[in-house]
């Protein structure tokens, strides 16, 4: 069997005999903040779906007008999921933020 040293004991003794930790009460949320960061929730992913289909829509007329093959929708979509993973980002950082 292994032991440990006596110094591991005696500081896990020390911690020990330390004063309890204070325990504050919990308040749930108002109503109001709860609709509110289900409001923020819900924008975050309309605006994440929404930027990435506008700019393959945008892309793919490029494409048609142009007469180039999916390079404009391809670029499009990623410029798309950049924009929206941004402002995802952003919108839920005010969630959490508070």
């Amino acid at each position: 069997m292994i032991e440990k040293p006596s110094e591991y004991l005696e500081d896990k003794e020390s911690e020990e005999s330390d004063a309890p930790i204070e325990v504050l009460p919990y308040t749930p949320e108002s109503a109001g903040e709860t609709a509110r960061k289900s409001g923020l929730a819900y924008s975050a992913g309309i605006v994440l779906f929404g930027s990435v289909a506008i700019m393959f829509f945008i892309g793919l007329l490029l494409d048609r007008y142009l007469g180039t093959s999916p390079g404009f929708l391809v670029g499009g979509i990623i410029l798309g999921a950049i924009l929206g993973f941004y402002q995802f980002f952003r919108i839920t950082s005010r969630i959490i933020g508070k």
